[in-house]
């Protein structure tokens, strides 16, 4: 397959990440909302709006996501001719790195 399938995937991978952490922390919101709402109620309406059951749905996804992602990579490494390059990054207005990279898969360069 071609390196740039998999660097698009990456792309995409990261997307989902970030939504599927979006929505972790809203069932976790969700979690201690229903939590203090429920405080001096009936506690059998915990087990049926229980956003803990949903959370955990997403959880398993965020795994399999990352372990796709994680694969890519693996194919990258394999695929790509790495051709290194260095730049300085401006970390503060007094304060700068330099990092390595690979101009083609923007792999950092090992001891950098």
């Amino acid at each position: 397959m071609d390196i740039n399938y998999f660097l698009f995937m990456i792309g995409k991978y990261n997307n989902i990440l970030s939504y599927i952490d979006s929505i972790i922390d809203e069932f976790e919101e969700t979690r201690e909302f229903t939590e203090e709402y429920l405080r001096n109620k009936d506690k059998s309406f915990l087990r049926i709006f229980s956003p803990e059951v949903n959370k955990d749905f997403f959880v398993e996804r965020k795994k399999h996501i990352l372990h796709l992602k994680n694969l890519c990579n693996q194919y990258i490494q394999n695929l790509c001719n790495h051709e290194f390059e260095t730049d300085t990054i401006d970390i503060t207005p007094d304060k700068s790195h330099t990092i390595s990279y690979c101009k083609f898969c923007q792999m950092s360069q090992p001891g950098f």
